[in-house]
């Protein structure tokens, strides 16, 4: 197992799971199944779909609805707990953990009011995990001048 598996799954000790499955076809996901953020239709999800096929890394964006966010505390850290648990529950089920970009998005109900009218403990955040090929190696999504 490579070290970024094991990391994961030391994570995975401390942190609650979504029980989405990983689908080597399927690079949208939402949970609750069904639930998208408001001010999407299914149409914008099957485009993003779409265009998730078609980049050359494999790309997964996971929409999470904020009120469902596993675990206690800041939202930021849930939602990279909660990512980084699905990595390694993933991984069991066929992701190559070393190469694989994942976008999570946590977005509540009241997400789209400014942060002093959103009811306590809205949660509206993103994480983007990467596999260990992309963290160690160079960093072909950068411009030529920077790497």
């Amino acid at each position: 197992m490579s070290t970024v598996g094991l990391l994961l799954l030391s994570f995975a000790a401390h942190a609650s799971t979504v029980p989405i499955q990983w689908q080597e076809s399927a690079h949208i996901y939402t949970h609750p199944r069904g639930w998208r953020p408001a001010g999407m239709g299914p149409g914008d999800l099957a485009e993003l779909e779409s265009i998730a096929r078609t980049l050359h890394t494999p790309v997964y964006v996971v929409l999470l609805q904020g009120e469902t966010l596993p675990g206690s505390g800041a939202g930021q850290q849930r939602l990279q707990a909660t990512t980084d648990q699905l990595m390694a529950t993933w991984g069991t089920q066929g992701l190559d953990l070393s190469r694989y970009s994942v976008f999570s998005v946590a977005w509540g109900a009241d997400c789209n009011q400014p942060p002093g009218q959103r009811a306590p403990g809205t949660v509206c955040e993103y994480f983007l995990n990467t596999g260990s090929e992309y963290i160690h190696g160079p960093a072909h999504f950068l411009p030529s001048r920077d790497h």
